[in-house]
């Protein structure tokens, strides 16, 4: 299901983004079968990074990376961000969360022993922001990294989704 909703500010683009970002996280994260509890404490320090880069430019990607508990991964969602995007008609805010949860079935079952953690991929000059540090990302040899699409729209600004499985 897509919904569209009219504004004119980049700041209601970045609003939009980061809400929708963080929903899908939590979506992708709820219907995986796991515990929502750990993005339940970390939502405002990943509302207020995610937030803060889209509006500076700084951000790439926001990833979900889903592993074991000796740190293998299991499975990685990305957000990869455009700012390039256009809606094809100013104040346009939209997202596709029928794409995602259709993803996540054919990403298929995880274990709900896993644990879960969000990078964000950031260019170079961003501002610090509190409660975000450095991570390296696990290894994805043995992946293959699956588009799903554009799956959020704003004016200038949108968010394509994929994801890696075995």
């Amino acid at each position: 299901m897509s919904t569209t909703v009219k504004v004119n500010t980049y700041s209601h683009s970045v609003t939009h983004v980061t809400d929708n970002i963080l929903s899908g996280l939590k979506r992708i994260i709820l219907l995986s079968g796991l515990s929502l509890d750990k993005l339940t404490s970390d939502w405002k320090v990943l509302e207020a990074g995610i937030g803060k880069w889209l509006e500076t430019r700084h951000l790439n990607t926001v990833t979900l990376e889903i592993y074991t508990g000796t740190s293998s991964l299991v499975g990685r969602w990305d957000f990869d961000i455009s700012y390039t995007y256009t809606t094809g008609d100013d104040g346009d805010l939209w997202a596709d969360v029928d794409a995602i949860k259709f993803a996540i079935k054919k990403a298929g079952a995880i274990p709900s022993t896993c644990k879960y953690r969000v990078i964000a991929n950031t260019k170079d000059g961003r501002p610090d922001v509190s409660g975000w540090s450095s991570a390296l990302y696990l290894s994805t040899d043995g992946f293959t990294k699956r588009p799903i699409g554009t799956t959020i729209g704003a004016t200038h600004l949108g968010a394509g989704t994929s994801y890696w499985s075995k």
